[in-house]
């Protein structure tokens, strides 16, 4: 029997905008829901880019990835984060199941 697994709005705790179902592998999150800071009225996420030190302009709210193993699913979740407004194009080119709020 498959598990149901809800996948959560960033803005509204509890609350589903989706159900998976998943037979066997991982499902992993990456997003600024739970961590992150407004300053100016600017929301500055916890994942940052390596390269700048700061989050990628234009990155998703969330990203939940379906992989065969759990490290596989967070990793990608996490690299689309900093894609920025590449990450579908870049989880397209995974070849993942993929849920992108903005």
């Amino acid at each position: 029997r498959p598990w149901l697994i809800g996948i959560g709005h960033p803005d509204a705790s509890g609350q589903a905008v989706e159900t998976w179902q998943l037979q066997r592998g991982a499902l992993a999150t990456s997003g600024d829901a739970h961590r992150c800071i407004i300053h100016q009225g600017i929301r500055y996420g916890h994942v940052l880019d390596p390269t700048t030190g700061w989050p990628a302009p234009g990155a998703p709210r969330s990203v939940t990835v379906a992989a065969p193993r759990c490290l596989d699913a967070g990793i990608l979740s996490t690299l689309a984060l900093l894609q920025g407004q590449q990450a579908q194009a870049f989880l397209e080119a995974q070849q993942v199941p993929y849920k992108i709020l903005v």
